[in-house]
């Protein structure tokens, strides 16, 4: 296996509050003890990211966060636009 790999990653345009620009999803990765070994926190609203992630061998957990429970991609609101 490799030692190293890429996480793309990409936000979509739901903020974690009204006027932020700080995206509601992020990504953990954990060890077997359940202590973070890697992470994107505080990303940008529609944003990609490609961070390289270098693990040792082992197991690890990829958990992937949504504040607002509505996925990486909401089909009602893929653009971020607020419907009033």
């Amino acid at each position: 296996l490799p030692t190293n790999f890429r996480v793309y990653f990409k936000t979509n345009n739901e903020a974690i509050a009204v006027g932020s620009t700080t995206s509601e999803t992020s990504w953990v990765i954990y060890d077997m003890n359940n202590v973070i070994v890697a992470s994107r926190t505080n990303a940008s609203i529609s944003t990609t990211y490609y961070d390289t992630v270098m693990l040792g061998p082992a197991c690890y957990k990829l958990v992937i966060y949504d504040s607002s429970c509505n996925g990486l991609y909401w089909w009602a609101n893929p653009t971020g636009t607020t419907v009033q």
